[in-house]
């Protein structure tokens, strides 16, 4: 791939579809997006709890204290987050291993006491927000616990997603013919394929992943005349001007 790959061919011999989905396969290993997903999903939490503190009914000492030591769990836990956000991917889900051995029991205690309010008047005050709670609280535990398998989750889900938006499609078996079942890209890094049954298939080599990483940015143009206000671009970004 680097320092240049030129790819040349006839018309309608698939290079915009390869250079789309290529393009959709390298934005999406430049994010973190395990990162993005335990963020999210803490902010998600944190919005949950504040519901859950206004609707509770006959507060007492231990509801107020579970909650107030959660709230500085996911506190220490998106404090440690901005630290790492940054760092390789490999090493960030080695610092995640780490969070999870510091933290996961007491999310557990917090999960338990949930689910303890079940056999309480009070609970029907809170039922749907517990609900909700208790389901980012499995999405998180998991998260902490089995990054590996959670980032390559996440991977499919958002490889979906960025085909969908690049080819401005709702069904990514529409980037298949008629005549076929399944498309591939096959290189030394990668294997990707994509099914009749809209299923996303593929493995990614870990050198590969690091280098798409590193890059500063992941940019796809059709049209030449992008060159010309490139330096435009370059210019809003340092300044943090966003361009519309």
């Amino acid at each position: 791939m680097a320092p240049l790959t030129v790819l040349t061919g006839v018309n309608a011999t698939g290079k915009s579809f390869f250079n789309k989905t290529f393009y959709s396969i390298l934005k999406t290993i430049n994010k973190n997006v395990l990162h993005d997903s335990i963020t999210e999903n803490i902010k998600l939490l944190s919005f949950f709890l504040e519901m859950f503190e206004k609707e509770l009914t006959r507060k007492g000492k231990k509801d107020k204290k579970q909650t107030d030591i959660f709230k500085k769990i996911l506190k220490n836990i998106t404090e440690q987050l901005v630290i790492i956000e940054s760092v390789n991917i490999w090493l960030y889900m080695k610092k995640i291993a780490e969070l999870s051995t510091k933290y996961l029991a007491d999310i557990s205690i917090f999960e338990n006491y949930l689910k303890g309010l079940k056999k309480l008047q009070k609970f029907k005050s809170v039922k749907k927000t517990t609900e909700y709670i208790l389901i980012e609280l499995k999405i998180l535990k998991e998260e902490l616990t089995d990054t590996t398998g959670q980032y390559s989750s996440i991977l499919g889900k958002k490889l979906h997603q960025e085909l969908q938006e690049n080819f401005q499609i709702s069904d990514i078996s529409e980037l298949i013919t008629p005549s076929n079942n399944n498309c591939e890209i096959i290189s030394d890094d990668i294997k990707f394929n994509i099914s009749t049954k809209e299923n996303i298939a593929f493995t990614i080599g870990h050198k590969f992943i690091d280098e798409v990483f590193d890059f500063s940015r992941v940019v796809f143009f059709e049209s030449p005349s992008y060159w010309r206000v490139m330096h435009v671009l370059n210019s809003a970004k340092k300044q943090n001007i966003k361009m519309i």
